[in-house]
């Protein structure tokens, strides 16, 4: 879609990164929600013998955790022949737990049999999936005209885990430091994923945009500029956000008439995802004991 070429002249009415995340966050702890940590024993194991592979899940989130599925994708030639699920249910190669409560762990052990012609190191693959939630709180006076006094201040909010929307402002043409009713202005939002390579897809009727005393701005023609679109009285994606492919989208928005001289613009994101965690873990084979 075309964004509006006027707006070369732009002020930031509100920039996210300026804001001091740890006091803002909706829900705080650990954007690792989920943290895995592994320990193999022992340490060095000989061919044709076995060992163990012990998984713990923690939440170190705000919220419970759901859907949490933990399994082997590819073994290497690595024989396991058992699988401890804690609390779990048993699925193919792994375990699955229908939620961990805040600041619960679990433990997964799996214990395997290394063939005795082995005689090199073996790295099985395993992969961590759950179902999280997301939200993202932008609030900002909008006046009836400019230079009204005491007016309180806004916030930016969000919740801690590893896929971030960032609401990075609202920008106008204008020179006005202040939002003012029955103005346009562009809305910038980003979906991030605090991992360096994201395989994460946000289904796009997961994705929902709810605004306050904003509305979508529409030309004489009638036309939106907008890389959503309404869907009752919320705004949604046109399609799936695959983050690896496109993370950066924009909507025009104008400020709706105010009834009173000054009143909260609010816009609220709120996003559910199915996060993965892709852990190769190193098992070392020696010959003989103290090799």
């Amino acid at each position: 879609m075309k964004h509006l070429a006027i707006m070369v002249l732009v002020v930031m009415i509100f920039f996210a990164g300026c804001v001091d995340q740890s006091e803002n966050n909706l829900g705080v702890m650990d954007d690792n929600v989920l943290s895995v940590e592994y320990e193999v024993y022992p340490k060095d194991v000989l061919p044709g013998s076995g060992g163990q592979i012990i998984f713990t899940l923690m939440n170190n989130g705000g919220f419970s955790i759901k859907n949490v599925k933990i399994f082997i994708s590819n073994t290497f030639g690595l024989s396991i022949t058992s699988i401890d699920c804690d609390s779990g249910d048993k699925i193919d190669g792994g375990c699955y737990f229908n939620k961990i409560f805040v600041g619960d762990e679990k433990r997964v052990i799996y214990n395997f049999h290394v063939p005795t012609f082995y005689r090199n190191d073996i790295s099985p693959e395993f992969l961590i999936s759950y179902d999280y939630f997301g939200q993202t709180l932008w609030k900002e006076p909008i006046l009836k005209r400019e230079n009204i006094a005491a007016v309180p201040s806004g916030f930016f909010k969000q919740t801690a885990g590893p896929i971030k929307v960032d609401m990075e402002g609202i920008e106008s043409s204008d020179l006005q430091e202040e939002i003012i009713e029955g103005t346009i202005y562009q809305m910038k939002i980003t979906v991030r994923d605090i991992a360096e390579q994201s395989q994460t897809t946000i289904n796009k009727n997961n994705f929902k945009i709810k605004l306050t005393n904003f509305e979508l701005y529409r030309d004489d023609m009638g036309n939106i500029n907008c890389d959503f679109v309404l869907s009752g009285d919320e705004l949604v994606p046109t399609e799936d956000i695959i983050i690896s492919q496109k993370n950066l989208f924009y909507c025009l928005l104008k400020t709706k008439i105010l009834n009173n001289i000054w009143d909260f613009g609010i816009i609220e994101i709120n996003f559910d995802y199915n996060y993965k965690i892709n852990k190769k873990i190193d098992i070392k084979i020696i010959s003989k004991i103290g090799n």
